[in-house]
């Protein structure tokens, strides 16, 4: 059996699994995950001073010393992932009706992704237990 799903969810689905119990870190993965499809799907509207937002809060996020990942001791998506979230509200024709003017607004929006993604989407562990798929 061969499962599609993009290595970056499944990466994503791994980081909320090791913050289980820890809603800042599973804030911090949901935030980030979004963040990081913006960054590598940048609607062409965005670029210029919307990319370079997004750049500062994923720095803060991610790579600062006092940052929740690296607190959690999370690891970063690989350079290559795509789809960290299994989905996207951020098309580019949305994109051109939506353009974040701070760090608010792109918070904002990526609060928005993260509760498409959790509210549409289940990651469960697939294994050969009696039990069979259980909630992650």
């Amino acid at each position: 059996m061969s499962w599609n799903t993009p290595k970056g969810t499944l990466h994503t689905a791994e980081l909320l699994h090791d913050c289980d119990g820890k809603p800042e870190a599973q804030a911090a993965v949901l935030m980030a995950a979004s963040l990081w499809d913006k960054r590598h799907g940048l609607p062409e509207a965005w670029y210029g001073d919307t990319y370079r937002l997004l750049q500062q809060i994923q720095l803060v996020i991610v790579y600062a010393a006092d940052g929740p990942f690296q607190q959690h001791d999370l690891s970063v998506w690989h350079h290559a992932m795509r789809n960290a979230l299994p989905m996207n509200i951020m098309g580019s024709d949305f994109a051109e009706c939506v353009r974040p003017r701070g760090y608010r607004d792109l918070v904002s929006i990526a609060l928005l992704d993260a509760t498409l993604a959790t509210s549409a989407w289940t990651p469960v562990i697939v294994s050969h237990d009696d039990r069979g798929l259980r909630k992650v």
